[in-house]
C-alpha cells in the first residue's frame, strides 16, 4: 500500500480514551485532510469515552472514527491512551446451559459466527463442566482461530483486547465464567454470565478468583 493511500473498514464498536498529556490533540472529518482543517477536542473529551466504530490507514498510520452525539471524525491513533479499551457487545444470557457454554455462544456471535444454543452443543461432547481446550472445535470449524490463554500474562490478555477479541475466562473453582472485554490500568471490565451486565474488578481481585480455576482462559 502506498504511503499516501487511504483504508477503512468498519469493525465491532469499542471504547477508548484520549491521553492525559498536556498536548494539543485534534481530529479531522477525513483522514487526508490538510492541517487547516483540524479540529481541537473539548475539555470534555479528555474525561470521556470515545466511541470508535471504524479503523482507518493513511500515510502509515492508524487512524480511529469517533462517532458521537456532538461531533465525529478521525483521530490519530497517538492521542488515543494505550491502557484504556471497553469493547461495546450484547450478551444474552441463558440460565439452562452450562455458563461455559452460554459465554463460548456469546463469544462466537461477536467474532461474527452466529450460532444458536443447540448447534454450539453439537461441537461439544456431554460433560457436566467444561474447559478452554473443549471449546477448540466449535471454534476452529466456525471462526477457524483458537487461541489458549491458560497462565498467560496479563499483558498477553490486554493484547487480545487491544485486539479486540474477548477473553473466557474461568474463575472460582471453575463454578464462574466471565468475559473480559476491556480494561483501565489497574482493572479490568467484564461481563458476568449470570446477568449479562458489565462489571469492574481489580488486578488483584481477579488475580485471586483466577487462580481457583487453575488460571484457565481462552479466546480466538
Amino acid at each position: 500500500m502506498k504511503a499516501n493511500a487511504i483504508a477503512s473498514e468498519r469493525i465491532n464498536p469499542f471504547y477508548v480514551r484520549l491521553k492525559h498529556l498536556k498536548m494539543e490533540k485534534w481530529y479531522v472529518n477525513e483522514m487526508q485532510e490538510a492541517k487547516s482543517k483540524r479540529c481541537p477536542f473539548s475539555k470534555e473529551n479528555n474525561y470521556n469515552k470515545l466511541e470508535i466504530d471504524k479503523i482507518g490507514f493513511y500515510k502509515k498510520q492508524l487512524w480511529f472514527h469517533f462517532c458521537g452525539v456532538v461531533n465525529e471524525g478521525w483521530v490519530s491513533h497517538k492521542f488515543v491512551r494505550k491502557n484504556y479499551r471497553l469493547l461495546k457487545l450484547h450478551f444474552k444470557v441463558d440460565h439452562q446451559y452450562d455458563n461455559a457454554v452460554v459465554a463460548a455462544q456469546n463469544l462466537l456471535s461477536y467474532s461474527g459466527y452466529h450460532l444458536s444454543i443447540d448447534e454450539v452443543i453439537k461441537f461439544l461432547d456431554n460433560k457436566h463442566s467444561y474447559k478452554p481446550n473443549d471449546f477448540f472445535r466449535l471454534f476452529i470449524n466456525n471462526k477457524g482461530s483458537f487461541k489458549l490463554l491458560n497462565n498467560k500474562s496479563y499483558r498477553r490478555i490486554r493484547g487480545q483486547l487491544l485486539r479486540n477479541r474477548p477473553v473466557i475466562m474461568w474463575l472460582d473453582d471453575n463454578q464462574h465464567c466471565v468475559m473480559l472485554i476491556g480494561f483501565n490500568r489497574k482493572v479490568f471490565f467484564y461481563k458476568d454470565v449470570y446477568d449479562g451486565l458489565n462489571k469492574t474488578i481489580s488486578v488483584s481481585q481477579l488475580t485471586h478468583r483466577w487462580k481457583k480455576s487453575g488460571y484457565l482462559a481462552f479466546s480466538y
